[in-house]
């Protein structure tokens, strides 16, 4: 899911998107996501994955606007609730960082 979301808001994988961290983040926008999962089911079987998804948005420019609109309109298009946190400037980093963090509920 998490890829679909980002690849339909215009990013691609390994290029302008990634798990965790870039070692050489790309001059434009781009979007470092992190996965919590916890997995459970019942009676002997473990097939329910609660996932904690949380996007990091930077942008050096004034394209964060742009790029977060992409992000929340493939959210919205695949039913996700989400919470935005306010655009801060990082000015060590020179980016702006957009949070956005959502649940979803997988089953195996």
């Amino acid at each position: 899911m998490i890829d679909e979301i980002l690849t339909q808001a215009g990013f691609v994988r390994e290029v302008t998107y990634t798990q965790a961290v870039f070692l050489y983040p790309p001059p434009q926008p781009f979007v470092v996501y992190f996965d919590d999962i916890d997995v459970d089911g019942s009676d002997f079987t473990d097939d329910i994955s609660e996932h904690t998804v949380r996007f990091e948005l930077y942008a050096p420019d004034r394209a964060a606007p742009e790029a977060e609109q992409r992000i929340g309109a493939a959210l919205r298009a695949h039913g996700v609730r989400y919470t935005v946190r306010s655009r801060v400037w990082i000015e060590a980093e020179r980016y702006f960082l957009t949070v956005y963090e959502f649940d979803f509920t997988e089953k195996e």
